[in-house]
């Protein structure tokens, strides 16, 4: 009795430690998707609005 004990706790553990492996999982990709915004066609506007301040063509905007 006492080793169908410890088999059906330890099948448990190991759904258990599962479906925290799934949620941060999960968690990860939710928080990639908020974080990256800008996509590669972003990033390359980004860039020469960069040089164009650099430059002095162009003066960056006051912080508000």
């Amino acid at each position: 009795m006492e080793t169908v004990a410890e088999a059906i706790s330890g099948v448990v553990l190991a759904v258990a430690v599962g479906m925290m492996g799934v949620l941060v999982s999960r968690r990860r990709k939710h928080l990639r998707l908020v974080v990256r915004v800008l996509d590669q066609r972003d990033q390359h506007m980004l860039d020469f609005l960069d040089q164009l301040v650099q430059s002095g063509e162009l003066k960056p905007a006051p912080a508000t």
